[in-house]
């Protein structure tokens, strides 16, 4: 494909993040540590503690005792990556929080793999779905493995440099990253992704000998509503439906898609709420974009919106709005997800080359002001790695 690499790029962002990837480290062991602390109990050991001795006749209390420290369950995590042309905009900071997700991973000795999901690529990397009579039919699709533990330090570090090429990282315009040609960045077969996560996430889980596997989807739009099922014949035929039962043969759980209501994304929520009865992962969702992507789809992540009045519509997208910007993410809770996160993509930068700069006539109230937006703006950065921390510690 004459496709080059430079690795140096990537030896250079992994020496630039080593604090992010170091502040991910100590977070993850002082939640441990205190999670551990919190569910530590005390057991007796079956030897008499002869300064209790004198107290045998009122009291069984005189053995010596431990404390006994739980261990920790071992968790483990895939992602899939939204590699639609929407996404070019966004690209280049997600990518940025996947390598630090991924190198704080390896630090820790963490199984993960992340892949890409996109619509169209070589024949040797699309997804197929074995055709049965009665299934849904989903369209063909390809799955990248971008990143995973099982690689070596060389491939890794290959693979890393490749993806931060890809994304345009350290280019001020992402349109001028070139991507090789089975990368090409065009739809979002979001749902055919999911479908393909009941296969994955449990084979992972099993091979990696993993108590929890913590599953996230990043993305910057819905999938395709899909209304095709396979015929008795094996051919592909359109049914024209209101409601839809999608079943999982193996779990035996199915969910109802209702096509009336006017947002083809809720059929993705059912295949997330049947991804996690097959798989009983936690299914983690971020949605990446800006304030008018948000805005425009108010009445989906945001229910209690429809129940409005006409005149209280209006302040009520722009206080989301106003939240958005401030905090660089909203929590939604009407999905199938687990956790759903808002994401404004400008706020995912993971950079700490930033310095904390006051002017000469700065005032004490000032000051305190700057650092809060400093602080404030670090921590929103880091969102996606610190919602993770917070699962697996």
């Amino acid at each position: 494909d004459g496709y080059r690499v430079d690795v140096k790029d990537f030896n250079r962002y992994r020496r630039e993040s080593s604090k992010v990837v170091s502040y991910l480290v100590k977070e993850f062991e002082l939640r441990k540590n205190a999670d551990q602390m919190k569910r530590a109990s005390t057991a007796k050991t079956g030897d008499l503690n002869m300064n209790r001795l004198y107290s045998y006749q009122f009291t069984e209390d005189i053995f010596k005792k431990i404390t006994v420290m739980p261990q920790g369950q071992s968790h483990g995590l895939v992602m899939f990556l939204d590699w639609s042309g929407s996404m070019i905009n966004h690209i280049a900071n997600t990518t940025k929080q996947l390598l630090n997700l991924a190198l704080f991973c390896k630090k820790v000795n963490i199984p993960f793999e992340v892949y890409a999901f996109i619509d169209g690529t070589r024949h040797e990397y699309m997804y197929r779905q074995q055709r049965v009579s009665g299934d849904m039919c989903m369209a063909e699709f390809g799955l990248i493995n971008l990143l995973s533990n099982r690689m070596s330090a060389k491939d890794f570090t290959f693979c890393a440099s490749a993806l931060m090429k890809m994304s345009g990282v350290g280019l001020s315009n992402a349109w001028h990253a070139r991507t090789p040609s089975f990368m090409p960045m065009s739809g979002t077969p979001l749902n055919e992704a999911v479908i393909a996560a009941m296969e994955i996430v449990p084979e992972f889980q099993k091979k990696n000998r993993l108590q929890i596997v913590n599953t996230v989807f990043l993305t910057d739009g819905e999938g395709s509503c899909t209304h095709n099922v396979i015929d008795d014949t094996g051919y592909v035929r359109y049914v024209p439906f209101s409601h839809m039962v999608i079943r999982d043969p193996k779990t035996r759980h199915e969910e109802v898609f209702d096509r009336n209501s006017q947002f083809y994304a809720r059929q993705t929520d059912c295949l997330i709420k049947l991804l996690k009865v097959r798989t009983n992962s936690h299914v983690i969702g971020f949605f990446v974009g800006g304030a008018k992507d948000i805005t425009n789809r108010v009445a989906y992540f945001f229910p209690e919106y429809n129940k409005l009045q006409p005149s209280e519509r209006e302040p009520f997208r722009e206080k989301l709005k106003n939240d958005f910007r401030k905090n660089s993410s909203l929590v939604v809770t009407a999905t199938g997800f687990d956790d759903y996160y808002l994401l404004r993509s400008s706020g995912l930068d993971t950079d700490d080359n930033t310095e904390l700069e006051f002017s000469e006539r700065a005032t004490t109230r000032g000051m305190a002001s700057a650092f809060s937006k400093y602080a404030g703006n670090k921590i929103a950065s880091r969102v996606v790695l610190n919602r993770f921390i917070e699962l697996i510690s």
